[in-house]
């Protein structure tokens, strides 16, 4: 485990981190009035209920209840370790961390992935060379009758690895990596003779694509052979720094114009992809040799939840496209398909009509989820039948109940109804046999909700309880506030224990606190306490009403510790063991009368 990192250097790191910046890069936000909103990255829902404050420095989620600072957000949405995350965001704002030590095993795992990073770079850098070199010739050629110029080609970084038994293996062992990172990181093999093992080059004469992150880290490569053979494509394995179904081919070079566009373009193959940036369609990227997962739904979101599927139009493309809608839809995402004309896949269609040609097709024959759904049911029976039209009814019911309200639900039937030849009356009968009556007023989403933990509800706590929320959500604003409170009534009028915990936290960093209530939250485990630090936070106070709104707070306080003395005093008028007499406990109640008087007035 790594050693404690002082609480100074993480001051100054939430100091200089912006966090509307960092959650910008993964979810997309809209301002609304003083925050900012979107869809939240950490669990399925479709209604923004994910917010962030510039000025609190927090991001809170009003539906899962996850929230924090700019540290708790890189831990959940990268899954790093609360080190890990310190240390990223300090690359990110300049600040050099103190190396420390790690224990055996984070070290070997941390020097793996950096030796892995660097093999990677490495030989993406020499995959290029190779391309641009003499050896390199009938891949450029191969290229360019792809329609793949050399301005494109070098935007993604293309290369050509040599048809050589063991070049990058060697290149790679000359920069000091040995044979077991070179095979870990997918680049190499091994055959064994007896005993002898030699290793070889798993990528050779093929077209390299590099694979970068969203970050533009290269973490794998595909490699396309250009004549005949097999496999037509050699991609890498997975590897402690890559995983096909968190990753998007094309992510880092499309991510800023999807942001622009609020929409992305899914394909399904490097050459699609790679064709549609030659055309003008920047916004395009593809899955890596797997079928679409929730992870790139979830990495998809960070940039929009507008999506356009652009499939082959083959079997193995209309399964691809069936599989993609489900995710993309239960993830919340606005969805459209765009219809191939039969024979042609999207790089065939731009090469033949171009972005105009593109941007029509989109225009005119993009189908909704449900639009194609039904289409494509409806050309597997044979509609001019009875029976043909009872089944697809029957095969597109699980569709018309999944609708998400009955304006939706009935425009479906109505549609279906007209294409089928028949009266939208017998699709609900058909409905009504599922236990769904016209109109049906309530179907449940089949989205899975987060279960949302138990939370405090501030408006249910006590008059009392929030007045000391608030004083001591003014106190972790305000240094000269805090020191007020200490001085003239103590730490003792909170009987929460997680607000307790809170003051007890600032007391231990107060030389180097920075008075922002947000930075706390790099110290908060989860539970009752972080969850009492959001409520304070999510409260509408402005700092300059503090001062002001803490006097108030602090008389009142004043008031009811002298109320209580009182009350005690009074009961023990007719308590003969106290050993005190009546006229020293009428003497001091007339001392706590006057005072409670003077603090009335005040």
């Amino acid at each position: 485990m790594a050693n404690f990192i002082p609480p100074e250097l993480i001051e100054e790191i939430n100091q200089r981190t912006d966090i509307l910046e960092l959650v910008s890069q993964y979810v997309v936000l809209k301002k609304q009035g003083r925050n900012f909103v979107g869809l939240c990255p950490f669990h399925n829902e479709d209604t923004a209920s994910f917010s962030v404050s510039p000025d609190k420095q927090i991001f809170y989620c009003f539906g899962c209840n996850k929230g924090g600072n700019a540290i708790n957000f890189l831990m959940s949405i990268e899954g790093l370790s609360f080190p890990e995350a310190v240390e990223k965001l300090a690359n990110k704002v300049g600040i050099e961390i103190p190396k420390q030590k790690l224990s055996a095993s984070e070290r070997a795992r941390l020097e793996l992935k950096q030796a892995l990073y660097s093999i990677h770079t490495i030989s993406s850098d020499f995959f290029q060379e190779a391309l641009y070199g003499s050896a390199g010739k009938k891949a450029l050629l191969y290229l360019n009758k792809r329609g793949v110029n050399k301005e494109l080609a070098k935007k993604f970084c293309l290369g050509y690895a040599l048809d050589s038994w063991d070049a990058l293996l060697n290149h790679l062992l000359q920069k000091g990596f040995s044979h077991q990172q070179i095979e870990m990181a997918g680049l190499s093999g091994r055959t064994d003779k007896g005993s002898e093992t030699r290793f070889y080059d798993k990528f050779r004469d093929r077209i390299i694509f590099p694979i970068h992150d969203y970050r533009g880290q290269v973490i794998a490569f595909g490699g396309r052979i250009m004549g005949d053979g097999q496999p037509k494509y050699l991609n890498s394995p997975e590897t402690p720094i890559f995983h096909k179904s968190n990753n998007l081919y094309g992510i880092y070079v499309a991510g800023t114009e999807i942001r622009n566009a609020d929409e992305a373009v899914l394909m399904e193959g490097y050459m699609d992809v790679i064709a549609a940036h030659q055309y003008g369609v920047s916004n395009a990227v593809a899955s890596l040799g797997t079928a679409f997962t929730i992870e790139h739904g979830r990495l998809l979101k960070r940039y929009t939840t507008k999506v356009i599927l652009a499939y082959d139009g083959d079997n193995a493309g209309i399964n691809a496209t069936l599989k993609g809608l489900e995710i993309l839809n239960e993830q919340g995402f606005m969805v459209r398909i765009l219809p191939f004309p039969s024979g042609q896949d999207p790089d065939d269609f731009l090469r033949s009509k171009g972005k105009e040609g593109w941007d029509e097709l989109i225009r005119n024959k993009a189908l909704g989820l449900l639009e194609y759904k039904m289409e494509h049911t409806l050309s597997k029976y044979d509609i001019l039948t009875v029976s043909g039209k009872g089944s697809a009814v029957q095969e597109l019911l699980p569709d018309i109940i999944r609708c998400k309200n009955q304006v939706e639900r009935d425009t479906f039937i109505n549609l279906l109804a007209k294409r089928l030849g028949t009266n939208a009356n017998a699709i609900y009968a058909d409905l009504n046999k599922k236990g769904l009556r016209k109109p049906i007023e309530y179907v449940k989403n089949t989205i899975p909700k987060a279960k949302a933990r138990p939370v405090i509800i501030y408006k249910n706590l006590e008059i009392t309880e929030r007045n000391r929320i608030e004083l001591l959500l003014c106190m972790l604003s305000n240094k000269e506030i805090f020191n007020k409170v200490e001085k003239e009534i103590g730490f003792n009028f909170l009987e929460r224990q997680s607000l307790q915990e809170l003051l007890l936290l600032v007391q231990k960093i107060k030389q180097e606190y920075n008075w922002q209530p947000a930075s706390l939250f790099s110290y908060l485990e989860e539970g009752e306490t972080k969850q009492m630090l959001l409520i304070m936070l999510n409260l509408n106070i402005e700092s300059c009403v503090m001062p002001a709104l803490s006097e108030g707070y602090i008389q009142a306080l004043k008031i009811e510790k002298a109320q209580k003395e009182l009350n005690e005093l009074e009961n023990r008028l007719t308590d003969a063991k106290t050993g005190e007499t009546s006229k020293e406990i009428l003497s001091k109640i007339a001392i706590l009368q006057q005072t409670i008087r003077k603090l009335r007035q005040k």
